[in-house]
């Protein structure tokens, strides 16, 4: 798979490790349809720390804690 670049107000990260949580195995066991939205196919482990390491058009400014 070819390296994606960020398009206009995206950054590009590096990802060094994700976590997938208590909610997001309840979400993928069915737990909590209808209670929220979500679309499949669902991705787990949308908390990540990383790098970034290109930055698209109007992608500046952003803060990492």
């Amino acid at each position: 798979m070819e390296t994606p670049s960020p398009e206009a107000g995206e950054v590009l990260v590096r990802v060094e490790a994700s976590s997938v949580n208590g909610f997001d195995l309840a979400t993928a066991a069915g737990l909590l349809l209808g209670m929220m939205e979500h679309r499949s196919p669902l991705i787990p482990g949308k908390a990540f720390a990383g790098t970034v390491v290109a930055v698209g058009a109007g992608g500046g400014g952003f803060r990492c804690w």
